[in-house]
Parts: C-alpha cells; sequence; structure tokens
C-alpha cells in the first residue's frame, strides 16, 4: 500500500529482536502522526505490527529508498 505523505522515511528492523520490533512499532506510530510516509521491506513487514497506510517493497537494492528523506535502523 502507498500513502499520500510528501515526506517518507525508510524503517529497517532487526525482527528477529522483540525489543526492535516494539520500537519500530512506536517509531511508525509517531512518524504517522507527525504526518510522514513509512517505507519498509516487505520481508519485514510481515513480522512488525504495521498499519495499512505503511508501504512496502520487494525491492531490496539501493533504489528502494529512492525519494526517503531518512533511512532508520533498529535493533542492529
Amino acid at each position: 500500500m502507498t500513502t499520500n505523505a510528501e515526506r517518507t522515511v525508510f524503517l529497517l528492523a532487526h525482527t528477529g529482536r522483540p525489543a526492535a520490533i516494539r520500537s519500530a512499532e512506536l517509531v511508525v506510530q509517531g512518524l504517522l502522526r507527525n504526518g510522514l510516509g513509512v517505507r519498509v521491506l516487505a520481508t519485514e513487514a510481515a513480522d512488525l505490527p504495521l498499519p495499512d497506510t505503511v508501504e512496502t517493497v520487494t525491492d531490496t537494492s539501493p533504489a528502494a529508498v529512492d525519494g526517503c528523506e531518512l533511512l532508520i535502523v533498529l535493533g542492529g
């Protein structure tokens, strides 16, 4: 699903770490609440509690972050 937000943040989370999953949930909520779009890898989205407004991508090349203002990595 895509978002109408003009500004987008790419989020990578170590889904094997419960703390990273919880942190990702909180970060996504905050970003969306402040009008930013969120993009994640589809493989990670399956393991994260995300709303439907989060954009998922299957592309794992550097092009996946095109158009994103920031990349956030959680859980190392």
